[in-house]
């Protein structure tokens, strides 16, 4: 087995994470023109605090950097283990789809989360992770 190359995991990340900022604008913006609903509008609904403020976003883009470059280090890890990147990428982004789905159930349960923006959470996060995971393994190579 081949040893994971650290800097193109990392680029893979970068990629990932413009990959899924793209991915989030294109489809927040398509709920908000089909459906006429959007995320800031649920979240005055539930009377959450909007965020905001240069720190807010700085933050926001580290963490989600960090979140993909792990995600591109277990692609990474896991892809010997298959025929094809797309299966990789697919069966990558599917674990981490699960991991946010087991959190925005558990947040809604408790009531630190409305359901409303869980389920919308999980629907754009189905279409996001796998296409961030996808493009990012063009990228990564052994």
């Amino acid at each position: 087995m081949k040893k994971i190359s650290i800097g193109r995991v990392i680029l893979a990340g970068f990629v990932a994470s413009l990959v899924f900022l793209f991915v989030e604008i294109v489809l927040e913006g398509s709920v908000q023109l089909i459906f006429g609903v959007s995320e800031t509008e649920l979240m005055r609904e539930a009377r959450m605090t909007l965020p905001s403020g240069t720190l807010y976003y700085v933050v926001t883009i580290v963490y989600l950097y960090m979140v993909c470059t792990l995600i591109m280090w277990v692609y990474a890890a896991i892809r010997p283990r298959f025929r094809s990147r797309l299966h990789a990428g697919l069966v990558t982004g599917m674990i981490f789809w699960l991991f946010v789905v087991l959190f925005l159930v558990n947040y809604s349960n408790i009531g630190l989360y409305p359901l409303k923006l869980g389920l919308l959470g999980m629907g754009f996060n189905l279409v996001e992770i796998p296409a961030a995971v996808i493009v990012g393994s063009l990228v990564y190579k052994e």
